[in-house]
């Protein structure tokens, strides 16, 4: 028993020490990705100073903001202790805030996160929130005031993720096909597996529905 308690001891040190080297080499990777993202930003910013065409300003602001909601992401997990879930709640407000710097807007975003997301699932809600926070910000209100209202929540393995706002409506006689609407469509059914709803009722009303599996 005693020389069974020894091999047991040692193997459960062994395994402590595997998962601490482990959890150090993903946040060195999150830190290091994190970084190259940096760089890539900077290399836009001195791109964009450059350019005076305003359509072609915007398009890179856009570049920059979704880039901007991956290394967010990375560099949350670097700072927190979790390497399987995110704190979803910080990692939205993060990503809203340097919408608004982008934008200047002084519309109100009222969060309501129930739930924490695992990483695989962040990345892409990060990058969906993106698109329909941007598309807010730019069409949705005649002045600059308004409501976003952001909600995550969760019932056994379904999680819905659901960004709606107070302002004109969306346009059903416009073109649905571009980047934007086309990315948040792909990682919605694609990327998530899951349902994609689009209403207009006192506003614009996106959800996401998917089924967490394991």
């Amino acid at each position: 028993k005693q020389r069974l308690q020894i091999v047991v001891n040692e193997k459960t040190k062994d395994l402590i020490q595997a998962l601490d080297e482990k959890e150090l080499l993903l946040k060195e990777l999150n830190h290091r990705v994190k970084n190259n993202m940096q760089t890539i930003l900077s290399l836009i910013r001195l791109q964009y100073i450059d350019i005076e065409d305003e359509k072609i300003q915007d398009i890179f602001i856009t570049i920059q903001n979704r880039i901007k909601a991956m290394s967010h992401l990375h560099e949350l997990l670097y700072e927190q202790n979790s390497i399987t879930t995110i704190d979803t709640n910080e990692y939205f407000k993060v990503l809203i805030e340097e919408l608004k710097y982008s934008y200047e807007q002084n519309i109100k975003i009222i969060y309501d996160i129930k739930t924490d997301l695992k990483i695989d699932k962040a990345i892409y809600c990060g990058l969906i929130l993106n698109e329909l926070v941007t598309n807010c910000f730019k069409h949705a209100f005649i002045s600059q005031d308004g409501i976003v209202n952001i909600s995550l929540s969760q019932v056994d393995s379904l999680i819905e993720l659901k960004v709606k706002d107070n302002g004109r409506g969306f346009d059903n006689t416009k073109s649905t096909d571009s980047l934007g609407l086309v990315l948040v469509n792909t990682l919605a059914k694609e990327q998530l597996k899951g349902t994609l709803l689009i209403e207009n009722k006192d506003g614009t009303s996106v959800t996401i529905s998917w089924r967490e599996n394991g």
